[in-house]
């Protein structure tokens, strides 16, 4: 093997319209940079060096994926991606020699270029007896002089080839099998290749893991999550998000029912098994139309190798669709968050209670994200969790808008200081400062940043789709919220943002069957009955919304059925009036008072007729920066207030009075 350094300390090939950098990771055709994934390219760097010679197939596998066990065909598939890059076609092998059961030799020749003085050293690829290429019998049979070796010169060719040398009929029809089989592998080759081009969407489900153990369901679930914010980062492929696939943890989909339950292309389906510290991943990769396999590969390794698994899954995930990467995307394939496998494991439970979203689960959710900081605190990640968590807080009212909204905010702001790159990171710090801290500007200037570092993060569309309402930029509303219906099609909360954007530009006939769709799956979903109880009101269908609302107070409140049951028999002997009245009987009981908000209260005033006493409440809803108290410009329960000019002042206070005004907003006829 000969290699050479120039003055800077960078080695150089060339081959023919190539040249090679393996210190800067660069292949150059003709000055022009050939992309290369990074096994792929990996692969190519041991050829060269070592070109002109065999270069087994155990030696790659172990030098490309180290302590972590792939099967043969991984290797076979990367250097098909290899032959490809260097534009090889089936039958020919300018640069690459499969050596059959042994492994690989290049075969080009080589050039070392000192590019300091310009010169180049040849270094041709058969400088020794081994080189050489042995010539196949189809070679040997090559024309001389305008006649085939074994041809005789006078025989007589008929059609049925009676006087043809036996030899040679045995040849040719060897031949023709070949030719045979090389077009049914070519005519294979471009359905498979028109099949995944096509392939626009996936989904990983969560592992299944065999052997259950105590914590299997947290791992089956990470393992899913951790590949999910890897090939996310991919802009050609839409990817579900871990919320999406949540439900079928501790199942056994079908995984092409379930990709077009997902409404995907393709489904990851995979199971691992555990043995002492030793770990078996499996996984396929399949069609959601036919249930069709297009790969499958399966791994051995260590548990502290499972991040090695993570990126040669992903990596081999978009060689099998044949998705061409950028630079920058290949490196966030490969890009892992932390090395602390403890961490990470603590990390994997913390997004698995998270996704429950029940307020005892929260609390569990926050202990691991703040166990996985603790072991690993540079894991942004794991301090983005711990922002997630405390938003919900505020959000669910177990913490007040304050303190929640405040370790939210402090949480997003370390992980962005870990990883600006974070996407989920910017998105967290992105809500604080819209629905707390009321800085337009800035929570702008960070949603438009996580979509462009990941614009398959459904979150980020919805959140920001919340924030264009309150602004009155409808249209640009209706687009965020469609992509995020479209990145998760099953999301039931994403839905709800689009019944309350109906309810929001008067739509309440579309609001409403929005929000029953919501319940019909999930009749305990408290928001859902938000927006079906507020468009029945403005349609005026008073025995409608008092049904709906009647759910809110024992979904969302926690109320017993007594009180259930005084208010549906206020309204019966009272009429409205007489409902809201009790209601509001019933929030004043001193047992009560800790559970409600001044919004609340504003809520009933309004509905009483009491102008005075709700713009009270909005005050100091304001003054406690109520997440809800933002909508109330667009929000049609408060309409009757809009004259007054205490509430023009609270518009003004929040930075709102100056946004564009939709007077014409009754007109608007979106459709979803």
């Amino acid at each position: 093997m000969a290699t050479g350094t120039n003055k800077t300390g960078k080695v150089c090939y060339e081959f023919g319209q190539f040249r090679l950098l393996p210190s800067e990771r660069l292949l150059l055709r003709e000055g022009k940079s050939v992309q290369l994934q990074p096994k792929v390219f990996d692969a190519l760097v041991l050829l060269v060096e070592n070109h002109g010679s065999l270069v087994e197939k155990d030696y790659l596998l172990n030098r490309l994926w180290h302590d972590t066990f792939v099967e043969e065909g991984t290797l076979t598939r990367t250097i098909s991606n290899l032959r490809k890059a260097l534009g090889e076609g089936t039958q020919e092998n300018k640069y690459i020699e499969t050596v059959s059961k042994s492994g690989y030799r290049f075969i080009a020749d080589v050039r070392y270029i000192t590019e300091d003085t310009d010169s180049s050293l040849s270094l041709p690829a058969d400088l020794s007896p081994t080189n050489q290429v042995k010539k196949s019998p189809i070679d040997e049979t090559q024309q001389t002089d305008g006649q085939t070796k074994h041809e005789t010169p006078n025989a007589q060719h008929t059609f049925l080839g009676q006087n043809l040398n036996p030899r040679l009929l045995i040849i040719l029809g060897l031949f023709a099998v070949l030719t045979f089989a090389i077009t049914l592998v070519w005519f294979a080759s471009i359905r498979r290749t028109k099949k995944n081009s096509l392939v626009k969407s996936i989904a990983v489900l969560p592992f299944k893991f065999i052997g259950g153990q105590e914590d299997a369901r947290a791992l089956e679930v990470g393992m899913a999550d951790a590949l999910i914010i890897k090939l996310s980062k991919i802009s050609q492929i839409v990817v579900r998000p871990t919320s999406a696939v949540f439900k079928y943890a501790g199942q056994n989909p079908d995984p092409a029912v379930a990709g077009r339950e997902l409404k995907v292309d393709v489904v990851l389906d995979g199971n691992i098994q555990k043995d002492g510290d030793r770990l078996r991943v499996t996984v396929q990769l399949i069609s959601s139309t036919d249930g069709t396999p297009i790969w499958a590969d399966k791994f051995d390794t260590r548990v502290t190798g499972i991040f090695a698994v993570q990126d040669i899954i992903s990596t081999q995930i978009t060689q099998a669709l044949e998705v061409q990467l950028t630079g920058a995307e290949e490196l966030l394939l490969t890009k892992r968050h932390t090395e602390n496998i403890d961490a990470y494991q603590a990390y994997t439970n913390g997004r698995y209670f998270w996704n429950k979203r029940t307020p005892a689960d929260l609390k569990k959710s926050l202990e691991f994200f703040e166990q996985a900081v603790k072991l690993d605190p540079n894991y942004a990640l794991a301090h983005t969790g711990i922002a997630d968590c405390y938003q919900l807080f505020a959000e669910y009212r177990l913490l007040p808008a304050a303190e929640g909204f405040a370790k939210a905010r402090n949480a997003a702001t370390k992980a962005l200081e870990i990883d600006e790159t974070l996407a989920e990171a910017h998105t967290s710090l992105a809500y604080t400062l819209a629905f707390y801290d009321w800085n337009w500007m800035a929570a702008e200037k960070e949603f438009k940043r996580s979509i462009e570092l990941n614009p398959n993060y459904a979150t980020t569309h919805q959140w920001y789709s919340e924030y264009l309402v309150v602004l009155g930029r409808f249209n640009e509303a209706r687009a965020e919220i469609e992509r995020a219906q479209e990145l998760d099609p099953q999301s039931l909360i994403i839905r709800v943002d689009v019944a309350a954007y109906y309810y929001l530009v008067r739509q309440y006939d579309e609001a409403i069957a929005q929000s029953q769709k919501v319940v019909e799956t999930d009749p305990n979903l408290a928001f859902a009955y938000v927006f079906i109880w507020g468009s029945y009101q403005q349609k005026g269908m008073e025995k409608e919304a008092v049904e709906a609302y009647l759910k809110i107070v024992a979904l969302l409140w926690g109320r017993s059925e007594t009180e259930v049951e005084e208010l549906k028999r206020a309204y019966e002997k009272t009429g409205i009036k007489g409902f809201w009245r009790k209601r509001l009987e019933q929030m004043n009981k001193p047992s009560n008072q800790q559970t409600y908000l001044d919004w609340d209260y504003a809520v009933c005033y309004v509905w009483l007729g009491d102008k005075e006493r709700a713009i009270e409440s909005l005050q100091k809803s304001y003054s406690s920066r109520n997440r809800w108290i933002i909508n109330i410009k667009y929000d049609p329960m408060f309409d009757s207030l809009h004259s007054d000019p205490r509430f023009q002042d609270l518009l003004r206070r929040m930075g709102l009075a100056d946004q564009a005004e939709t007077h014409k907003i009754a007109k608007i006829a979106y459709k979803f």
